[in-house]
């Protein structure tokens, strides 16, 4: 894994309890409080800054994109089930001390050649044709046959179907928005409040709070046996502090573009309105049944300001409308890497003519050799109450790590009651 590896997995590869707990607040930061928000659309954007421009020590993947650095460093990790500290020096990413750094790089030069003298340049080879999971590859076959695979049980391909037997894109977006109660009651949202709980992958339950306030401020409060941990998100400018951590802050343009998807896209509500701006290449692609619920498959692409490309597929239930299901992809210089899926469940009015949003929902996040899934459970929705700015307090600097904000700094103030 040379190059470059974030802080945000650096934490995964260790993955204590504090570090789940302060994830599932920065997951849930933004879930149902973010439905005034503004899309941003990708005309007008400068171009992406290249990997040499934004990092240290870039050898090998110069000319590249920022943001397919860290989707390309993702993929590196599952197919070789390795961790950032086996090629990196902790901190220290630009560092050259570990042979295993030198090593990747030579791997990557040898795959390159591979495509370009036997296949046309085609993206055929990667590491996980040979790797496949393991640091070493296997170079002979098994002494003892593997058990063989069960016969087919004939049953029907339920991913798939017959092309014509599928409406069109803004039919299915149409019922979606429709299903949920309509642009104009979405945009009537100004404030809002969230109570319920996020059940970790330890099975630990933990009370939650979300407050937002439109335009942007937002903040989620996660309350645990030693603290409060919370994230807080105002504007382009966001943070978030568990009871052992310090506080750790990040600029929206400046954060990997995956980590903010991850945070708005648990909200259906956010992009309900706009779907075609906040994607694009819209496609119904097929039928498929998600938990027992047939459905319309949706796929579509994302293009972050750094350069970042995500797929996604969007599973609308064909007999209510609703979203139930998101997988996000993003593009790495070796294929698409799995990165989240979110299930949405328990789609419930608060109160009579409100709009429509699920009170559970399922995270589950693609970390290689690490499970990762949180449920969380809304049990009480307040919309249009007062909620005062001092809610909402901004430090005067953070600390900076990348690719999560853009330049050093450090934090001088926090928000009360969190020391």
């Amino acid at each position: 894994m040379p190059e470059y590896e974030s802080s945000n997995t650096r934490a995964m590869s260790r993955m204590p309890r504090r570090t789940v707990s302060t994830l599932a607040s920065l997951v849930f930061a933004v879930g149902f409080s973010s439905t005034i928000a503004r899309a941003q659309s990708p005309e007008g954007r400068s171009a992406p800054k290249m990997a040499e421009e934004v990092f240290k020590s870039i050898q090998v993947m110069k000319g590249v994109p920022a943001g397919l650095m860290n989707p390309t460093m993702e993929f590196f990790r599952t197919a070789l089930g390795m961790r950032c500290s086996d090629c990196h020096v902790s901190e220290e990413y630009a560092r050259e001390d570990k042979p295993a750094k030198q090593t990747a790089r030579k791997m990557m030069r040898m795959t390159a050649d591979l495509n370009k003298d036997f296949f046309d340049g085609r993206l055929v080879v990667t590491c996980y044709t040979c790797h496949q999971g393991s640091s070493k590859p296997v170079a002979m076959f098994p002494a003892i046959a593997p058990d063989p695979k069960p016969e087919h049980t004939g049953a029907k391909d339920f991913t798939t179907t017959h092309a014509g037997e599928v409406p069109g894109v803004d039919e299915v977006l149409g019922k979606f928005l429709a299903a949920v109660g309509g642009a104009g009651s979405i945009e009537k949202i100004s404030t809002q409040r969230l109570k319920g709980s996020v059940t970790d992958v330890f099975g630990d339950k933990h009370p939650m709070e979300v407050l937002f306030k439109a335009p942007e401020r937002r903040i989620a409060v996660m309350h645990l046996a030693n603290g409060d941990s919370f994230t807080l998100s105002n504007g382009d400018v966001g943070w978030n502090r568990s009871p052992t951590e310090a506080t750790v802050g990040s600029q929206a343009h400046g954060a990997r573009e995956e980590d903010l998807d991850l945070l708005r896209l648990q909200d259906p509500l956010w992009f309900s309105g706009r779907m075609k701006q906040v994607f694009s290449d819209l496609r119904v692609e097929r039928a498929a049944n998600v938990e027992g619920h047939d459905a319309y498959v949706i796929s579509a692409r994302r293009q972050g300001s750094d350069g970042a490309v995500a797929h996604m597929e969007l599973y609308f239930e064909t007999d209510s409308g609703l979203l139930r299901r998101l997988r996000y992809e993003g593009e790495s210089l070796y294929g698409s890497v799995p990165v989240f899926q979110i299930d949405f469940f328990d789609y419930t009015e608060h109160r009579a003519g409100a709009v429509k949003m699920p009170f559970r929902w399922t995270v589950n996040m693609a970390r290689a050799g690490v499970a990762q899934r949180f449920t969380y459970q809304v049990d009480a929705v307040q919309q249009n109450i007062p909620i005062a700015d001092s809610e909402f307090v901004v430090p005067a600097t953070i600390e900076c790590i990348l690719p999560r904000c853009s330049g050093p700094t450090k934090v001088q103030n926090s928000r009360s009651g969190n020391q």
